[in-house]
């Protein structure tokens, strides 16, 4: 476990290989008249190594252009497993060919490389081809079909093998023949991004009009079910997804256990947390009153190596933290930049483009962020040491988790609260409170913002520590496990600053339990 604070290192970084491309595809920035391609230098990227070494984050290879079009990425990929990091890495397809795919997976071994994601924008060859300018329908999916067939000549669980689409209204109708055409080529995960409108694409991103592309995307989520392919959208399309009667929503079954062990495809997706995104806005929404802050961990947990060596926060703000190739990304990930940053991030008044971030929504102001704003951060570094005190010394308190049910179907919502209270006197303790979700036979698996592990369902228990009282929901799907499988789930408490990995340091603690359901109605005729 990282110590807490802002010098800790991220949980994921992304490095761009190369901002060139050899495809110029219609929705993309890559074709408009004054984009300027580029590709990281040997150099650079060995002045990121050491901070992979260190940190050990989850790596992306790759950024906005085609990361295999860059010559030496067999052996960027080779350092970065050599560096002890998992990584993974998006691709057109097109140049993943069966030679590089054998290379990369020899050097991977059994687990190195997490998940290959292509992207896939229609089912339809002449309609993909006319999206995806350059590229063959058929050589993109022999390229992909051979990789699952490889990984399953050799009895590997892993790399994961995902496809995302880019939703438009010229392609909406095409999203569950997609997600169909995914599952047949050996996908475990189909991701959905909004689109971003560059000249010539006026009119084309469905945040214009969600309504028109409601039932493709409900009907892409019932053959996801159907396929047992993991369905994923951008906060955007959150709602788009669910039919209007929330009880139907929650009777469908996930049809298939072939989705793939979610411990090990890295980080948690974004579209997934605690308070789920709400639609990006100039004005923050209120809830019940209280003040909201953006729903965003970026600038303590990604930062992104682009092409030339710039470090941004994140893939929508134009902020450059600084250079590797003036600075060392240790440098820059703990210099005042950074700090600044997340300060604004934290604060009621984001930046601008923060404020209309269409990847992350708003969440109610906690106390410790309140505290922060009003008292300076020394209060809140006061709240730390607690964790250098004797156990006698902590703050007596109470956790408890409580789902709504007791049993569940795979695939659907887990809905729960969490609840901490203080006995005694002590108001104004800051602390971390985690979930725990334990499979039987398997070890603890820790599924938190900073988490020691992953896990087979991602359940984040807190974005960032909070004080008293406070009660906070989580909700998440439950993962495809046989019927009748029971799945524990552990609430921990530990003080600010201090390492969850010992039960010694845990203050307080509650657990629960949940079962994983069959189809079959329970008796009484009341679905659960």
């Amino acid at each position: 476990m990282r110590a807490s604070g802002g010098a800790r290192g991220p949980r994921e970084v992304f490095i761009e290989t190369t901002r060139a491309c050899n495809l110029r595809c219609a929705h993309c920035a890559v074709s408009q008249p004054n984009y300027s391609g580029g590709t990281l230098s040997w150099e650079a990227f060995s002045r990121v190594v050491p901070f992979l070494r260190v940190h050990r984050p989850f790596v992306h290879l790759n950024g906005h252009g085609e990361t295999l079009l860059c010559k030496r990425f067999p052996d960027m990929f080779e350092a970065v497993v050599a560096a002890g990091c998992l990584v993974g890495f998006q691709t057109n397809g097109v140049l993943l060919k069966p030679e590089l795919t054998r290379r990369l997976l020899d050097v991977a071994g059994s687990g190195g490389l997490r998940y290959v994601c292509f992207s896939l924008d229609a089912a339809e060859k002449d309609l993909y081809e006319r999206i995806r300018r350059g590229a063959e329908f058929e050589t993109v999916c022999a390229h992909a079909r051979f990789l699952s067939e490889e990984k399953g000549r050799r009895r590997l669980d892993l790399p994961l093998l995902k496809f995302e689409f880019v939703a438009m209204r010229m392609n909406a109708h095409q999203l569950p023949a997609t997600v169909r055409l995914a599952a047949r080529l050996g996908g475990g995960e189909f991701n959905v991004s909004d689109l971003i409108e560059y000249p010539g694409m006026e009119g084309q991103r469905l945040g214009h009009d969600l309504e028109y592309a409601r039932p493709y995307f409900r009907e892409a989520a019932e053959v996801a079910e159907e396929v047992g392919i993991r369905f994923m959208v951008m906060p955007v399309f959150n709602d788009l997804c669910r039919p209007s009667a929330p009880a139907k929503w929650n009777a469908r079954v996930a049809a298939s256990g072939k989705a793939e062990d979610s411990a090990r495809q890295g980080p948690p997706s974004p579209s997934l947390s605690v308070i789920p995104p709400s639609s990006p806005d100039t004005v923050p929404p209120r809830r019940r009153g209280r003040r909201m802050i953006k729903a965003c961990r970026d600038p303590w947990d990604v930062t992104f190596v682009q092409a030339g060596g710039e470090v941004m926060p994140c893939c929508i703000l134009p902020l450059p933290m600084g250079s590797v190739a003036a600075r060392t990304l240790d440098e820059i990930w703990g210099g005042p930049q950074y700090e600044a940053l997340r300060r604004l991030v934290a604060s009621l008044t984001p930046l601008p483009d923060c404020t209309t971030c269409i990847m992350r929504g708003w969440k109610p102001e906690g106390l410790r962020a309140r505290l922060r704003h009003t008292l300076g951060r020394a209060a809140v570094a006061a709240g730390s040491r607690l964790g250098g005190a004797d156990r006698d010394t902590r703050p007596n308190l109470e956790v408890g988790i409580k789902p709504d049910r007791e049993a569940y179907r795979q695939g659907e919502s887990c809905r729960g609260c969490l609840s901490v209270r203080v006995r005694g006197s002590g108001p104004g303790v800051l602390v971390d409170v985690y979930v725990v979700a334990m499979p039987p036979g398997g070890e603890r698996l820790w599924a938190t913002d900073r988490g020691l592990k992953s896990a087979p369902l991602p359940f984040l228990a807190a974005w960032e520590p909070f004080s008293f009282p406070r009660l906070d929901v989580f909700e998440h799907p439950v993962p495809r496990l046989s019927p009748g499988t029971r799945i524990s789930l552990l609430a921990v408490a530990v003080p600010t600053g201090v390492a969850f990995d010992d039960e010694a340091s845990w203050i307080a603690s509650d657990s629960s339990a949940v079962n994983v359901c069959s189809e079959t109605v329970p008796a009484g005729g009341q679905a659960v």
